[in-house]
C-alpha cells in the first residue's frame, strides 16, 4: 500500500495492524452531517469497523507493506521488484497520471500484473 496522508496512515495502522476481529470498534462517521438524514438522530448512529479483519484472510507468510510518501519518490528506485501492482481509486490522485504509469511499468517484473480500479475524475 501507499498513502500519502497522515490521517489515512493512522487509520491503516489500526486497522491492519491493531486489529484482531470483526466490529471492534465503534465510530460515528454522520456526527457531524445535518442533511439528508430522516430523523434527528441519524447523525449519532453508530458504525461497528472493520467488517472484516485482514489478519482472519491472510495466512502468516503473507506479504504486506504499506509505503508513506508521494507514489513516485517512494518507488522510482524499485525497478523490477514487484510480481504485482493494484491500484484503486489512485491514478486520479496524481497531478500526471502518465507518470504514475510509469512507475508502475517499471516497478514491475517481466510478466507480472497490474490490475486497476477506479473512476479517472481529475481533481486537479
Amino acid at each position: 500500500g501507499n498513502e500519502f496522508s497522515y490521517h489515512m496512515i493512522l487509520g491503516s495502522h489500526l486497522i491492519y495492524n491493531r486489529t484482531d476481529k470483526i466490529g471492534c470498534y465503534t465510530i460515528f462517521p454522520y456526527i457531524l452531517s445535518t442533511v439528508n438524514r430522516a430523523g434527528r438522530t441519524d447523525n449519532l448512529r453508530p458504525v461497528r469497523i472493520p467488517d472484516t479483519c485482514p489478519c482472519l484472510g491472510l495466512s502468516r507468510d503473507s506479504d504486506v507493506s504499506m509505503a508513506a510518501g508521494e507514489f513516485v519518490a517512494v518507488y522510482e528506485s524499485q525497478v523490477r521488484e514487484w510480481d504485482a501492482v493494484v491500484t484503486a481509486f489512485f491514478l486520479d490522485t496524481a497531478k500526471n497520471p502518465f507518470l504514475y504509469i510509469r512507475t508502475i511499468a517499471d516497478i514491475i517484473r517481466p510478466g507480472g500484473i497490474w490490475t486497476n480500479l477506479g473512476p479517472l475524475l481529475y481533481h486537479y
